[in-house]
């Protein structure tokens, strides 16, 4: 409740605490429609989203079942190979295209 980050965000959209927002017509009170995360894709990242949502769901949860949170998702690696592009969106999905071969040297299989 003290933090003032949380407190703009609040603020910015116009949500009020202990209203229950349970309709589509309930968004139009607000400011704002909809609130966008837009966070890196790294661990911090998703911890930010993740302390965000925790926050809309302990005091707003019926919010999480109406349009109202969006997730902005941008790939955490880009690779090129020849003209093509190939797009990760997590670590763990970019390593699965590692290859090592018999001399020990890396390849990626993109």
């Amino acid at each position: 409740m003290e933090n003032q980050e949380i407190n703009n965000v609040v603020k910015i959209l116009g949500l009020q605490y202990k209203m229950k927002y349970e309709s589509v017509d309930d968004l139009k009170t607000l400011r704002y429609g909809k609130l966008m995360i837009m966070t890196d894709q790294d661990q911090d990242g998703s911890h930010i989203k993740g302390l965000l949502i925790n926050f809309i769901h302990h005091n707003w949860p019926s919010l999480l079942k109406l349009p109202f949170l969006e997730e902005f998702i941008t790939p955490i690696v880009k690779a090129t190979k020849k003209s093509e592009e190939f797009s990760f969106y997590s670590l763990p999905e970019f390593e699965e295209r590692r290859y090592v071969n018999k001399d020990k040297r890396v390849t990626w299989l993109l």
